[in-house]
């Protein structure tokens, strides 16, 4: 019985390593031009989101939206992307309706200091409320933070400035 669980558990595992690799693949295809740091982030490609859920094209979505609506340019593809958001969206069943866990991380690539990392989990008893809530937190979360980058970037800029 063990060996039965252990074999269950290896394939969802492997199928995250897969997509997951998958994912970092296509990131990889995409060449930066130049350095970056966060301030200057502004077209993001959102990678297949990694996990075997009905509901990632409605988180993608909804996810895309809000980036579009927080001052973010969403592209189909990576090439001419600023940087690149890796997903993961699991939805189970909960005592009280349904747990969706998200987990994203943001890399614009090697050498490069943009990056940020954000997961939560949320449960209620409507799924469709549920997953744009966490696509609107993800969203709003990585305005916030691109948006303290730049006043810490400003904040240095004045302080040279008066030495």
């Amino acid at each position: 019985m063990r060996e039965i669980a252990l074999q269950k558990l290896r394939f969802p595992a492997l199928v995250v390593i897969v997509l997951l690799a998958a994912g970092l693949s296509a990131f990889a295809q995409r060449q930066p031009t130049d350095f970056k740091d966060m301030d200057s982030v502004k077209r993001l490609y959102i990678a297949p989101i990694i996990g075997e859920d009905g509901n990632n094209a409605r988180f993608r979505a909804a996810f895309k939206y809000e980036l579009v609506r927080n001052g973010f340019v969403v592209l189909e593809k990576p090439e001419s992307a600023d940087a690149s958001i890796l997903m993961e969206l699991a939805v189970d069943k909960a005592e009280n309706g349904y747990s969706v866990e998200t987990h994203a991380n943001l890399d614009a690539g090697a050498g490069n200091r943009a990056s940020w990392n954000n997961g939560t989990v949320k449960t209620g008893p409507d799924l469709d409320r549920l997953l744009a809530d966490r696509a609107r937190y993800l969203a709003q979360s990585l305005k916030t933070y691109k948006s303290e980058v730049v006043m810490k970037l400003q904040d240095k800029k004045d302080k040279e400035a008066k030495h």
